[in-house]
């Protein structure tokens, strides 16, 4: 049995050294994707942890059958310096948003 394995590999050399060259591709290519995504992931992580600070978000709530709340209502002017005038913030200022 062993001399027909034998025989058989010695026949098909090149196809024998294909054969392992792609394996050896193969398994390359998968740890390099594993690699790729684990920098990626803790790059993000690292960027939008250092970049984003901490904020407070008004939203109207949901209603019960799990749509949006509706418009978001207008708030005073006024709020955004009484919120600058408390103790520990950065900064306040009137921000409109949408999202599509």
């Amino acid at each position: 049995m062993l001399r027909v394995i034998a025989a058989s590999l010695l026949a098909h050399r090149l196809r024998l050294i294909m054969t392992a060259v792609m394996i050896a591709v193969g398994a390359g290519l998968v740890a390099g994707t594993f690699t790729l995504t684990d920098s990626v992931q803790g790059a993000l992580s690292t960027s939008t942890a250092a970049t984003s600070a901490p904020a407070v978000v008004v939203q109207p709530p949901r209603g019960a059958d799990g749509k949006d709340g509706g418009a978001p209502t207008s708030l005073p002017d006024s709020l955004a310096a009484r919120i600058r005038a408390v103790r520990g913030v950065a900064s306040a200022e009137g921000l409109v948003t949408a999202g599509l």
